[in-house]
């Protein structure tokens, strides 16, 4: 086990380290936006982070808000093992996406690397513990991580929910997600108001027999994926799941979460909690919510079965 924590706390310090040059390449792509958005004339309805936002100086400020994503992502780079480089990223995502926010519609495209940035915050600071320290340490590392993939896992699991729900109590106006037209009307819906044709929307809208175990498949994974977030041996599936979920999302709904595949993909195909996955294929497949109800029942009706045969040969 003492092994197994060295391998896991060594995962998660790169996973931080990884974090922080993915939130490189994400704020160099938003610096672009940011100068759109200081530039676009636009009157905005200010939200809390961006208080002292006035309205002269605005474009000086939304282009300095800009600026400070880059800025704060190389620090972050260059002083990893420092606590304040961090502070600075998460504020800069804070004031960014309360700048892109105060316009009348929210974009949740910037909700994880806001969230993770803040969660990271945890991690110790200075060089990583060695593979024969204590288990306190190794911990101290792995916490933050498991944080952020608890929050992520929550997000997924309450979009999940309202789509299962919406499957059991559909509203009057809509069909049941479960409904086998469900996926085929959300694409003609989303093609009829953005007038554009997403690059696989015509194929599931004319493949009702692939759209509907792929809708139903996206609610399951969303569903149980705070659940996933316990059980180490899930977190490879899951994650791979909800990443091919993203693409899939583009290419059907023509709807871009470019930032989204590759942070979870970073949080849960690359978990450090793997480390302690000895799991086999089949073993991982008997922990997917469902089945591992399934076997339980299997497995106590045998038990039952057993000692009942054992009773009655005894009498």
């Amino acid at each position: 086990m003492g092994g197994a924590f060295g391998n896991a706390s060594e995962l998660a310090y790169w996973q931080l380290r990884a974090f922080y040059l993915v939130n490189l390449l994400i704020s160099f792509d938003l610096v672009r936006r940011g100068l759109e958005i200081a530039r676009q004339g636009l009157e905005p309805a200010l939200l809390w982070p961006v208080f002292w936002v006035d309205g002269p100086n605005f474009e000086t400020a939304a282009t300095a808000i800009a600026l400070a994503l880059p800025v704060t992502a190389i620090l972050a780079l260059w002083y990893h093992v420092s606590w304040w480089p961090r502070l600075l990223v998460f504020l800069a995502h804070l004031q960014f996406a309360a700048l892109e926010n105060s316009f009348g519609s929210i974009n949740h495209l910037l909700h994880y690397p806001l969230w993770i940035s803040l969660f990271l915050l945890l991690a110790p600071v200075g060089p990583r513990p060695q593979a024969r320290a204590a288990t306190s340490a190794h911990m101290r590392v792995l916490y933050p991580a498991f944080v952020a993939q608890a929050f992520v896992g929550l997000f997924y699991s309450l979009s999940g929910y309202h789509k299962a729900y919406s499957g059991f109590f559909p509203s009057s106006t809509g069909i049941s997600s479960f409904h086998p037209d469900a996926l085929p009307l959300l694409v003609l819906r989303r093609w009829q108001e953005t007038g554009k044709e997403p690059m696989l929307g015509d194929f599931f809208v004319s493949n009702i027999e692939l759209a509907w175990p792929a809708y139903l498949a996206v609610i399951y994974f969303e569903l149980f994926f705070l659940v996933a977030v316990f059980r180490p041996q899930l977190h490879r599936l899951f994650g791979l799941a909800l990443a091919t979920f993203h693409l899939g999302v583009w290419l059907v709904l023509g709807i871009a979460f470019p930032y989204q595949p590759v942070l979870v993909a970073l949080l849960f195909i690359w978990s450090p909690f793997t480390a302690f996955d000895q799991a086999t294929m089949g073993q991982r497949l008997g922990q997917l919510p469902g089945i591992d109800l399934a076997v339980w029942i299997y497995r106590r009706t045998a038990r039952e079965a057993d000692v009942k045969s054992q009773t009655q040969s005894r009498a």
